[in-house]
């Protein structure tokens, strides 16, 4: 009923605006700074940001700088006119992805200022968050091991329970490559899980 509701509400004030219930809910927008586009952008936050959070945190390792990638990603998307998007969804993904991507740039290009300047870099563990048990510390810390490329898949396959086919559409490239580069990084993650607790 209370998705209904939404619906209703949102071809009523926003005729561009498609909301879609299917596994999630998903909404797209014509403009997401229009007349009532604070609202339609609240909408899509609600919908939206838990799912991009978590892919952020996997990708970047950190929950402050997921937070930060998170608010960029609404930020830009509050500023741009979204005419053009067909699915706001996998739209939103390839925004927090590349918001990641750039901060993790960001993140290697201070660490090589700092090496070259001799000056030792704080660093923050991933496993600092007193918030999460120590199971996932294990996990997140395995996770940050890998690639990029497979540590993303892998987020989005388990995470946001999407298809081979959703994903290869999120980061650019096929079905068959993002099924290997999960399975590969699925069998790496088994591989160091078991190295670290053979002793137990």
């Amino acid at each position: 009923m209370e998705v209904a509701i939404i619906q209703l509400t949102a071809a009523i004030r926003f005729p561009g605006i498609k909301l879609k219930t299917a596994k999630t809910q998903e909404v797209a927008s014509t403009n997401c700074i229009a007349s009532d586009g604070v609202d339609a952008l609240a909408m899509i936050y609600d919908l939206h940001a838990g799912a991009l959070y978590r892919l952020l945190f996997a990708l970047l390792g950190r929950a402050d700088d997921a937070e930060d990638a998170l608010q960029e990603v609404f930020v830009k998307l509050a500023l741009k006119s979204c005419s053009h998007v067909e699915d706001l969804r996998p739209y939103l993904f390839r925004m927090a992805r590349n918001e990641a991507i750039n901060m993790l740039r960001r993140r290697k290009r201070e660490h090589r200022l700092m090496e070259n300047y001799g000056e030792e870099k704080e660093t923050t563990s991933p496993n600092g968050d007193a918030t999460f048990n120590a199971a996932h510390h294990d996990w997140q810390r395995l996770l940050a091991r890998l690639p990029l490329e497979q540590r993303e898949i892998i987020a989005l396959k388990i995470w946001e329970e999407m298809t081979f086919a959703e994903i290869a559409h999120i980061v650019k490239t096929s079905p068959n490559t993002a099924a290997s580069r999960y399975r590969y990084g699925i069998e790496r993650l088994r591989k160091w899980y078991e190295e670290e607790n053979a002793d137990e």
